[in-house]
């Protein structure tokens, strides 16, 4: 959003820094609301499930009771029809540990989950009387109907019109209509376009030439103190891979509504970011702050996230020299400056943004100035072209 400068108005580029800040975060919360459920509709089915649950004593009371089947299958996002239940009475009839069962044959992996869990005799008779399984089916039910509707929004234009550009909202769509094709690292990384909305989302920008580490990455088992996943410190590179890993959880993810939803909801505030960094690239980073301060663990996690170090270097106007200090050193400086517990607090996080604000005005009286210099931090692992052994020495920095 850009105002333009009209009978003496003034533009939104002429206006502070913090302000700007605020403006790109209530856009932020705007699309965050968008099509959030009011989840008392359900209550009554839910009240339902809760009540009736623990007197279900067989597979076969399950599937009898369409109420109360109906409702555990949108919990697991499975669908419901007329054949249903004799589909899931042959995947809960047969054993999970026989290899031709029809549950370890069926291509989506939450009819496993939901025969883990309702099984009968087994597991089924303790999830249907235990209070903390019930509740947390109830709580996956009310995550599914809230991804069904925020995807229902995010992919509708005349939602989304104003808050997300068109070429994001046919980014966004791609990336749904797609990702289920995805069978393999190979098959991620191969679909430049899914590869780029991905890594977007995750915070990897400017990883466009990185396929063939990304695809090692998500592709090794993790178990393997070789693997490369175990080598790296890097933040967004161990959450991108814990998610895509192949096979194993990203099977499962790129199957799951609630999982998608989070992705998708990551790649619109990364990109309204970004598109933020074009005007004023200071906003770009405070927005990023914002986003992921409060996870900072230690004065060595700060450091490693180039873009909070950066927040906290102009916030204080530390001179960049500093950034050759020992990791040690500079280290116990930050520790001086900032105490981590302001970074998990909302006066704390506001604070810092307003001194952040007032020094990035200070240092960009044209709004918009060093652009370059910020717009590489958010690169963690160097440029397009580098070398395969460039970017694995720089995926392996803390």
């Amino acid at each position: 959003m850009v105002l333009v400068s009209f009978r003496g108005r003034v533009s939104f580029m002429d206006l502070p820094t913090s302000v700007q800040i605020r403006i790109a975060e209530r856009r932020v919360n705007d699309v965050n609301a968008l099509g959030v459920p009011d989840l008392a509709q359900f209550e009554a089915e839910i009240d339902y499930f809760r009540r009736n649950i623990g007197d279900v004593q067989s597979d076969a009371d399950l599937i009898s009771d369409r109420r109360l089947l109906s409702f555990a299958l949108a919990a697991f996002d499975l669908p419901d029809d007329r054949n249903t239940p004799a589909l899931i009475r042959n995947v809960l009839s047969g054993s999970p540990n026989d290899p031709s069962a029809l549950v370890n044959q069926l291509e989506n992996r939450r009819y496993r989950e939901f025969a883990d869990l309702f099984q009968f005799p087994g597991s089924g008779r303790v999830a249907v009387r235990s209070e903390e399984v019930v509740e947390t089916v109830i709580q996956r039910f009310r995550d599914v109907k809230t991804a069904e509707s925020r995807l229902e929004a995010l992919t509708d234009p005349d939602e989304t019109r104003g808050f997300i550009s068109a070429r994001r909202h046919r980014e966004i769509d791609y990336f749904l209509q797609n990702i289920g094709n995805v069978q393999s690292a190979e098959d991620l990384v191969g679909d430049y376009r899914l590869y780029q909305f991905v890594i977007t989302a995750f915070d990897l920008q400017g990883q466009e030439n990185a396929q063939g580490l990304i695809s090692r990455l998500i592709s090794e088992d993790f178990d393997d103190d070789g693997a490369l996943f175990n080598r790296l410190q890097n933040t967004q590179f161990r959450e991108f891979a814990t998610f895509f890993q192949m096979p194993g959880a990203g099977e499962r993810n790129i199957q799951d509504k609630r999982q998608l939803m989070a992705v998708v909801e990551r790649y619109t505030q990364v990109s309204q970011e970004i598109e933020q960094g074009e005007v004023n690239p200071g906003v770009r980073l405070a927005l990023y702050f914002e986003r992921n301060a409060e996870d900072v663990q230690s004065y060595f996690g700060l450091l490693a996230d180039r873009p909070l170090r950066e927040f906290v270097f102009q916030a204080f106007r530390l001179p960049p020299a500093m950034n050759q200090l020992p990791a040690d050193r500079l280290a116990a400086r930050l520790e001086e400056l900032v105490d981590l517990e302001e970074l998990r607090s909302p006066e704390g996080r506001e604070a810092l943004l307003r001194r952040f604000s007032v020094s990035y005005d200070a240092d960009n009286t044209a709004l918009g100035s060093g652009a370059g210099a910020i717009l590489t931090l958010f690169r963690p692992i160097g440029v397009s072209g580098a070398s395969a052994a460039s970017l694995f020495a720089a995926a392996t920095q803390r």
